[in-house]
């Protein structure tokens, strides 16, 4: 995730406690500059000092929420923020604010519920395109799967158990997070430990074999540059985290000992870690995963097709150099990014 690494996120939410945790979930994805707003207004006096890479709000009521702040932002090219890519988070009972938030001209649209992948996903297909750029009178596409949208819509669960998923997925992520590095912790911990013994029993078994064969220690040093590697992306993904508790399994059976006698020790750790609710977690990500595979109502796209960046050739006349434009079409809910080739 080393495009988030010098992200300017401005996140702009209603609600004190959804703004803390996608504040803290941001930050954990990797994200280091980041501005919170309550409501539009606020939020403009943010975007008259501070340009912006991306701009995160919610659909509310289109007069104070995000479909208010991007309208205005589109409305000033004086603006640091004129053209800055907008992502709003809709709920099942503000969807039908969504015809206002496309002619507004937002960016793109998540629907809840959504995981910690489902926006670090939108954040990094924001940040690879260029700024939404309004094109006039485009005609309207008729292949836009709109049967699809309308099936996709019908399907999705209510508002209170969006809500519900959405509070499963994002708090398991942060909660999760805590309890790797934990772990990480104590891993270090037991190494150091085992590390230690072995030097004092050095000079007593110089004839035998050490309690800790040498290629078990080799194999040791490359675990930590594996989970260091992960570290270095810029944040940790919801599947990250499963890798790293996965090889820290990994460590040599005498250093293990004294890893499990850390972690039996810590009443607080062992406590959070009951309070994971697993299968509560597990049946809310395959729950929400098969959500985020039906149409985007913005897009048209699934959760699957952010993962590739979406580009348009035009054929090229005369131009001095490359150009990258990214248009938004407020009639077909497309984004278009246009490369212009020498």
């Amino acid at each position: 995730m080393k495009k988030f690494n010098n992200a300017s996120i401005l996140l702009v939410h209603s609600s004190d406690y959804s703004r803390k945790v996608l504040n803290a979930l941001l930050r954990l994805i990797g994200i280091k500059h980041i501005d919170l707003a309550f409501e539009v207004t606020d939020a403009l006096e943010q975007c008259d000092k501070t340009h912006y890479q991306v701009i995160i709000g919610e659909m509310v009521n289109g007069m104070t929420d995000g479909i208010a702040l991007t309208g205005i932002l589109r409305k000033r090219p004086e603006n640091k923020n004129n053209l800055t890519p907008v992502l709003l988070i809709a709920n099942p009972n503000t969807i039908h604010l969504l015809e206002l938030a496309r002619e507004e001209g937002i960016t793109d649209l998540i629907q809840a519920p959504y995981s910690a992948d489902n926006i670090a996903e939108r954040l990094l297909y924001a940040l690879t395109i260029e700024s939404p750029i309004p094109i006039s009178d485009p005609k309207k596409d008729e292949s836009f799967p709109t049967d699809k949208l309308q099936i996709a819509q019908k399907s999705w669960p209510s508002e209170a158990e969006s809500h519900s998923l959405t509070n499963m997925l994002l708090e398991h992520y942060i909660r999760h997070h805590e309890i790797v590095l934990t772990k990480l912790r104590f891993a270090q911990e037991a190494t150091q430990m085992g590390l230690s013994e072995i030097k004092t029993l050095h000079e007593s078994i110089k004839q035998k074999q050490s309690a800790t064969p040498e290629k078990d220690l080799k194999d040791f040093d490359t675990m930590w540059e594996r989970i260091i590697r992960m570290f270095l992306k810029g944040g940790l993904s919801e599947q990250d985290l499963f890798d790293i508790e996965r090889i820290v399994t990994q460590i040599p059976e005498d250093i293990k000992v004294h890893y499990d006698g850390l972690t039996q020790k810590d009443k607080d750790f062992l406590t959070r870690v009951e309070a994971l609710n697993k299968m509560g977690y597990e049946r809310a990500k395959q729950r929400v995963f098969n959500l985020q595979l039906l149409p985007n109502p913005l897009t048209g796209k699934s959760a699957l097709e952010y993962h590739s960046e979406p580009t348009r050739i035009i054929p090229a006349d005369d131009k001095p150099k490359p150009i990258k434009t990214f248009f938004y079409d407020s009639v077909k809910g497309t984004q278009l990014l246009v490369n212009k080739d020498e």
